[in-house]
């Protein structure tokens, strides 16, 4: 999906026991929901250097898969994911889409 009008990264989990929202378009606000009540802290990212706003909210991220390739090529360390975490993710992202799809929840299994 292409989000036309900028940069944006959302994200929403249900549990049993609450929720967990994150993010919005122009800051990351992350929203925690329990039985007890809910609580919001706002997270916000500054642009580094001449790093868009989305390279300096995701920089340790790329540098710690920057530095798993770089020990994978010249130590021959394993590398942290592999094609079985891949195939998890896409699992997962298969019963999201099933879900939103059917309007029904769906259980992914492990």
């Amino acid at each position: 999906m292409h989000a036309g009008y900028g940069y944006d990264l959302r994200t929403e989990v249900f549990g049993s026991d609450g929720n967990l929202m994150i993010g919005d378009l122009h800051q990351s606000a992350v929203t925690y929901c329990t039985k007890e009540g809910g609580t919001s802290k706002p997270l916000t990212f500054q642009s580094q250097g001449n790093l868009p706003h989305f390279m300096g909210r995701f920089k340790g991220a790329y540098m710690l898969e920057m530095q798993a390739f770089v020990d994978w090529v010249l130590d021959e360390h394993p590398v942290p994911t592999n094609e079985v975490d891949a195939l998890k993710a896409f699992r997962i992202a298969a019963a999201a889409g099933e879900s939103a799809w059917r309007g029904v929840s769906v259980t992914v299994d492990s």
